[in-house]
């Protein structure tokens, strides 16, 4: 697994007390059962649809101290990968339909994104929105933005997604 592109750190002081199998019949029936609520869950539709098909996925439960490792200096080193959801090459909706291989993608702060003021669009050199960055990096990117950073990601060629359904560009530039 990789960190920005980097290798992973380590995080000692831990242990795995449980490994558990949750199905997605599981996830179904939870939330059947707590429809009723002010705040009714909506698990099942996070499941991937690999997930789905599987028809389970692991729990792991860990316990112990440890500390948080620290993030690299710079975060989006060139090298470094950043998932972007929401592409698709034959939307006439999206400016992803006028991407070719090599081609360079700016990110922008989407601050009233109904999605949260840490949102960041993936944007062609046509000005369009192609998608968005995924959510477990779009708050570091955003920060980094929002410091004055600028960063440059090229599109490999075609949409192959990772485990998550993103698509995953490459960083060129940073400044």
């Amino acid at each position: 697994m990789d960190y920005y592109g980097q290798a992973a750190p380590t995080l000692s002081g831990v242990f795995v007390s449980d490994i558990l199998v949750w199905t997605y019949e599981d996830t179904l029936a939870y939330d059947q059962a707590h429809a009723g609520d002010p705040h009714p869950p909506h698990f099942a539709s996070m499941w991937t649809g690999q997930a789905r098909t599987q028809g389970y996925v692991y729990v792991v439960d860990f316990a112990g101290y440890a500390s948080a490792p620290h993030p690299p200096a710079d975060p989006f080193p060139v090298g470094a990968h950043i998932p972007i959801r929401g592409m698709n090459l034959r939307s006439n909706v999206s400016g992803a339909s006028n991407l070719r291989a090599g081609s360079e993608i700016r990110f922008v702060r989407d601050v009233e994104s109904r999605y949260g003021s840490d949102s960041v669009n993936a944007v062609g050199a046509d000005g369009r929105t192609v998608g968005f960055v995924a959510r477990n990096v779009s708050p570091t990117l955003s920060r980094y933005l929002q410091r004055g950073k600028t960063v440059i990601a090229r599109f490999g060629g075609d949409i192959s997604q990772d485990n998550w359904g993103s698509t995953v560009l490459t960083v060129v530039r940073t400044s």
